[in-house]
């Protein structure tokens, strides 16, 4: 890892920055470094056009307020929550679908948050996931704003994606439908570089406006701030 700093605005959207202003901003500041951009991203103009292709064709164009916010840290106990039928999914939310994306009180945070278990009916709400290896190339962002700074910035400290790194190794969880609701630039940093690249999902059975609605009502109830 570098131990200098690398200073980045998160100015440079993929979805909208033409392909030769990008490749420019990246070989300059690669170039800061002494690193040829050819020697670590020979595919960087084939794979650029791949994510910002992604990104105009499979974008839903959420505004990043109403998304998810389930960091890595919290993913075991999102996991030992769904699987233990804690959370209150299905009756009485299996018609309307009905989920709180606000809590008055420490103390009804918790009740949803266990109420599954509280409805007298102990398997009802079983969730089933499952851990999956997905390519990169098979996945698709729910967002539109996927910053090129923090890309070449994360190259530059941690090296080149691969297989082992921890950029496809930090789970990122997605609909049954391939969207992924977190996680947008660990996939687009992995895309840049090889769309090959295996990401370690968290497949749920779920749409992604269904997901969409469980995950901001978790991410609030577990004290997770809104991104802006």
């Amino acid at each position: 890892m570098l131990q200098q700093e690398i200073i980045v605005q998160r100015t440079i959207n993929i979805a909208t920055t033409p392909l030769d202003n990008a490749r420019s901003y990246a070989r300059n500041k690669f170039k800061e470094f002494n690193i040829d951009i050819n020697r670590v991203l020979p595919n960087f103009n084939q794979n650029y056009l791949l994510i910002q292709r992604y990104l105009q064709q499979y974008s839903l164009n959420i505004p990043r307020y109403k998304m998810p916010v389930i960091e890595p840290k919290d993913m075991n106990e999102f996991q030992h929550r769904l699987e233990s039928g804690q959370i209150d999914y299905y009756f009485p939310f299996l018609r309307k679908r009905t989920l709180p994306t606000s809590f008055s009180t420490e103390t009804a945070k918790e009740n949803w948050l266990t109420k599954g278990l509280k409805d007298g009916a102990k398997v009802d709400d079983y969730f089933p996931w499952e851990i999956r290896r997905i390519p990169c190339s098979q996945l698709k962002p729910l967002q539109n704003q996927i910053w090129l700074n923090l890309l070449i910035k994360y190259i530059i400290q941690y090296g080149i994606p691969h297989q082992a790194s921890s950029v496809v190794n930090t789970t990122i969880i997605i609909s049954k439908d391939f969207y992924i609701i977190d996680g947008h630039h660990r996939w687009g940093e992995a895309m840049l570089y090889n769309p090959n690249l295996l990401m370690k999902s968290m497949y749920l059975p779920l749409s992604i406006q269904e997901l969409l609605k469980l995950g901001v009502s978790y991410g609030r109830a577990i004290g997770n701030k809104t991104n802006y």
